[in-house]
């Protein structure tokens, strides 16, 4: 008589629950891939479909346990500050989550940021966090410190050592992670400059810009990372500009500099390559699409090149377009 799958041991049904979460994140990045692939290491949105480990947790209270460590793996900040999380939720599923999204700290809601220190005994696996905008948190920290002292105080120096120990936490706590997911902001370059003084042990990074930065901002940004996180194996920059030249920008003044140099600095140790531009028509009654473009002058020479990939396709009548570069680093 054939064996039930009640009757197989516990190390097979932990194997099953493994290969349905393997399945389900081959399916959410292959779902992400045609839909838009713009966020290459963290989906900012919840898959808005039922899994295949959610379905195997309902079959019973057994596969419920069994399935635990596959279906609590990314939090959002308000998730931190939620009364489910401070009841019980992160001592018994925190050591699952690997994935923490700060993008919605301090954005709206306003959250107390230090919410987000008291949470980490409870999340000690994280592998990657979505960075939070730190003017934002940096304001919050000031507005809190003003309504304690009933309010705004005229010197700085009295909000100086909460903001120091609130900034400190996190950029101690982005440098203990491998992979980064950061949103550009002009200003922001600093946050950088602190990882680099705390041995960041970041390995993937992703530079994805806003609307609100500035055109070159995640060049020069991607040109500071690499400089700040020496062991930094995977870059991934993610653009969504207006362009009114060519999708590669490399004749536009605002990017020219910048991109030249970025290219040149990893033309050298580059083993894979993935370009993505979206062409798009001037106007779309006359047909007419911008110019092609290539790599800056001088960079002609991959020495460590493996693999590469292009792609180019319109899909909007827009002005918009981005470019995609992700290389993997010697």
């Amino acid at each position: 008589m054939p064996a039930s799958l009640a009757s197989l041991p516990g190390e097979l049904h932990a194997r099953i629950a493994s290969m349905c979460a393997l399945q389900d994140e081959r399916f959410k990045y292959a779902k992400l891939a045609i839909r838009s692939p713009t966020f290459p290491l963290a989906d900012p949105e919840p898959a808005e479909r039922w899994t295949t480990v959610g379905a195997l947790s309902v079959v019973s209270k057994y596969w419920n346990k069994v399935t635990e460590p596959y279906r609590f793996s990314k939090l959002k900040a308000a998730h931190l500050a939620s009364r489910k999380f401070r009841s019980g939720f992160g001592r018994k599923f925190g050591r699952y989550i690997t994935e923490l999204d700060l993008t919605d700290l301090c954005n709206g809601s306003e959250p107390d940021p230090t919410i987000v220190l008291d949470a980490l005994p409870s999340l000690p696996n994280l592998r990657t966090i979505v960075t939070p905008v730190m003017s934002n948190v940096v304001g919050a920290v000031v507005r809190g410190v003003d309504y304690d002292n009933g309010g705004p105080s005229s010197d700085p120096q009295q909000t100086r050592p909460e903001v120091a120990f609130v900034t400190d936490g996190f950029i101690n706590l982005f440098a203990a992670v491998p992979s980064l997911v950061v949103y550009v902001l002009a200003g922001e370059m600093h946050l950088f400059h602190g990882l680099a003084m705390c041995t960041p042990q970041t390995r993937q990074l992703v530079l994805y810009d806003r609307a609100e930065a500035e055109p070159s901002a995640i060049i020069v940004t991607a040109l500071v990372a690499i400089q700040s996180f020496p062991l930094l194996s995977e870059l991934k920059l993610v653009m969504v500009e207006d362009l009114h030249v060519d999708p590669t920008m490399t004749s536009c003044a605002e990017f020219a500099a910048p991109l030249s140099e970025l290219v040149r600095k990893l033309s050298p140790h580059l083993h894979s390559l993935d370009l993505l531009a979206e062409r798009f028509g001037r106007d779309d009654d006359d047909g007419k699409t911008f110019p092609d473009g290539g790599f800056p002058n001088g960079v002609d020479h991959f020495p460590q090149l493996k693999t590469f990939r292009g792609f180019r396709y319109r899909r909007f009548s827009s002005r918009q377009g981005m470019l995609y570069l992700g290389p993997c680093l010697a």
